[in-house]
């Protein structure tokens, strides 16, 4: 005779809803608000093409990523641009900046630290090494500091980087390591120093 107490079986659990990573910006939301690139119009799937490196369609994007390409193709079209004239996306206009905090009348200053080690520049004196690093400089700089530093970086050492980095006195300092990049500034980077600028603005 079964047990009074005997438990009924446990409903089978719903499988878990996968996260999807946006390619545009990289974050991490639900499966739910993935747009198919299917549902956007051609002309939008060309835009976010050009404008987000190794993007494909059939990785979709996020509604979010949609919506701001979406309003920056009607804004190229109440110009009279159209998307294949001018494919490359202003920067206001592709993180959906809002009019008032578009940077108009600011001033940014973007720092390269090192240098080639050219024969005519390290040959005849080491000194000139010691010139023309802006490690001297890093103790002047004191405003909020976003930093990438590429490990693979054959024309600005790494070592240069770190040591401005740690010379620097600002406490609003950031720095991005990118273990397989060489000199050029990581696409994701470019992202990076977008939101920084905004929420200077912001505040």
């Amino acid at each position: 005779m079964p047990s009074r107490h005997a438990s009924s079986p446990a409903a089978p659990s719903e499988p878990a809803e996968r996260p999807f990573h946006c390619p545009t910006c990289h974050r991490s939301i639900s499966g739910g608000d993935r747009v198919s690139a299917s549902a956007i119009e051609p002309d939008l799937v060309s835009l976010v093409s050009a404008n987000t490196p190794g993007w494909e369609p059939r990785l979709g994007l996020c509604r979010d990523c949609a919506r701001r390409f979406a309003t920056a193709l009607e804004s190229l079209r109440f110009h009279a641009v159209s998307a294949d004239a001018m494919p490359i996306l202003p920067t206001p206009l592709r993180i959906g900046a809002p009019d008032e905090f578009r940077g108009r009348g600011v001033t940014i200053a973007f720092l390269d630290s090192g240098f080639f080690a050219h024969p005519d520049l390290v040959e005849p004196a080491m000194r000139t090494l010691s010139y023309c690093d802006n490690l001297n400089l890093a103790p002047m700089i004191k405003c909020r500091t976003v930093i990438s530093n590429c490990l693979w970086d054959d024309i600005c050492p790494p070592s240069t980087i770190f040591a401005m980095y740690h010379h620097m006195t600002t406490t609003e300092k950031h720095m991005e390591v990118y273990p397989f990049h060489k000199h050029e500034v990581p696409y994701e980077h470019r992202e990076v120093q977008h939101r920084a600028m905004m929420e200077m603005l912001i505040k």
